[in-house]
């Protein structure tokens, strides 16, 4: 349990936590802010094209097929 949870906070034990977080969400940002690299492939088991054929089986499934117009 933290000591915030606890009702049991010293100062110092905020001030610590707080620049621990700040300097978490410090490398957070800079790792966002870096380019990164992506690989797609187009067909296969993990490609663009079996994802779309997967989203339109969902999407054609979605409802009954009595309520279909």
């Amino acid at each position: 349990m933290s000591h915030i949870a606890s009702g049991k906070t010293s100062p110092q034990i905020l001030i610590q936590e707080n620049a621990e977080l700040r300097e978490a969400i410090k490398r957070l940002n800079a790792r966002l802010d870096e380019p990164f690299v992506t690989i797609n492939t187009v067909t296969g088991d993990m490609g663009i094209k079996q994802a779309q054929d997967d989203y339109q089986r969902l999407m054609n499934n979605k409802s009954p097929k009595n309520k279909r117009r």
